[in-house]
């Protein structure tokens, strides 16, 4: 995934003195110099909303690191890069693919750091990166290879809450790395905004029943109904797909999801669900 753009120093010749090519940006580095970038790089997947993507990290020997977060960590190797300035590198979960969040790594070369003389901090003694695993004994494994491997700082110890039982461990540049059990992130989020997101996502005669509204008209067909035991994604495309026409199937989709509990709407990946809603929207499109 090597980023095909073109960089052009600043006060040099550049793509933006031709004709109908924009100007490139310029971005300043804290000590006053400037550096200029043109990309002809645009993806074709984004964020269709605003998303928590990434931490940032500047590193002493990025083959160390990433070896270091793959051994330490669920993450895994994404991407490697290499311009005029050094080396880069994206560290992701390679179950996350639909909502990534990537550890991004730099390392620049001598006389390179467009940042310079201003240091690169580490993370610590409090300031961190957290990863909370699902059981209390994965960060006994995770300590006991840490202590192994000359790197665990703290723990493991129970913490009062909402921390949990934890450790920190330390990545070969100093950053500190905790590992939690049972801080209660997941849990605190379902219960503030789950239902209200639910309730935000639900069509509009479902958010005035019983106000006199007109009741919603379900499909004739019995063949393309949506059974309520039919409660993930996959399942119901493989109804949609067999069914003889997708647009009654995306009506049940929806009236589901609003009359659906919401301790389940909470587990629901709804980037997922709405790229799925698109899809049977197509279907429903291309077979009437």
């Amino acid at each position: 995934m090597r980023h095909r753009s073109r960089r052009v120093l600043a006060g040099t010749t550049s793509l933006a003195d031709h004709p109908g090519v924009p100007a490139a940006p310029v971005i300043r580095a804290p000590g006053g110099g400037s550096h200029e970038f043109e990309t002809n790089r645009f993806t074709n997947i984004r964020p269709t909303r605003p998303r928590w993507t990434h931490l940032a990290l500047c590193v002493k020997d990025i083959d160390a690191t990433i070896a270091w977060y793959e051994k330490h960590t669920h993450l895994s190797l994404l991407s490697r890069t290499e311009d005029p300035q050094g080396y880069g590198a994206w560290l992701a979960d390679p179950d996350e693919p639909d909502s990534p969040f990537v550890l991004v790594l730099a390392q620049f070369f001598e006389g390179k750091d467009p940042f310079a003389p201003a240091r690169h901090a580490t993370l610590g003694p409090f300031a961190h990166i957290g990863i909370e695993v699902p059981k209390k004994e994965t960060v006994d494994e995770i300590a006991a290879l840490a202590r192994e491997s000359g790197c665990l700082e703290l723990g493991p110890m129970q913490m009062p809450d909402p921390i949990g039982y934890i450790c920190f461990l330390k990545d070969p540049d100093g950053n500190t790395v905790e590992f939690s059990f049972d801080q209660g992130v997941y849990e605190k989020a379902r219960d503030i905004w789950a239902e209200r997101r639910r309730t935000r996502q639900k069509p509009e005669w479902a958010r005035h029943a019983g106000r006199g509204a007109p009741a919603r008209t379900r499909s004739a067909r019995p063949e393309a109904s949506l059974p309520l035991i039919c409660r993930t994604i996959p399942e119901w495309r493989q109804a949609a797909l067999a069914a003889p026409s997708p647009l009654p199937m995306l009506h049940e989709l929806l009236g589901s999801l609003a009359i659906s509990d919401p301790a389940w709407i909470a587990l629901v990946d709804h980037d997922t669900l709405e790229r799925q809603v698109a899809n049977l929207a197509q279907l429903a499109g291309a077979g009437g």
